[in-house]
């Protein structure tokens, strides 16, 4: 189950050698799914959520609130170094794929206020 107001901060991310990206997040809105397919704000890409856990345990889903840890599978990217964090120590946030731009949008109508 992927809820369409999904809102995933990414705290931190880690390129785990064999095991792909990693990343320390927490699930702002909505419920997070292994094997959903999601969007990374930031760079656009799409990811697959490979595999969930919740304090050190594996998960199915997560929800509002919950700090998880997540695997994300980059299978339409052939390199996944635009996501790792650079020096500015961007945040990250996860969202359902086709969602982003009306999102972004609406930020822009906001601010033009």
């Amino acid at each position: 189950m992927l809820s369409t107001d999904l809102n995933v901060e990414i705290r931190e991310v880690f390129l785990l050698p064999g095991i792909g990206v990693v990343a320390d997040a927490v699930v702002k809105n909505g419920v997070l799914s292994r094997g959903a397919r999601v969007q990374v704000q930031s760079t656009g890409e799409i990811a697959v959520v490979a595999s969930l856990e919740k304090e050190y345990q594996p998960i199915v889903s997560a929800t509002a609130g919950d700090q998880v840890g997540v695997r994300l599978d980059f299978p339409y990217t052939v390199c996944n170094e635009a996501f790792l964090p650079t020096e500015r120590n961007f945040r990250h946030l996860i969202q359902v794929p086709d969602t982003l731009h009306h999102i972004e949008d609406t930020l822009k109508i906001l601010a033009s206020l």
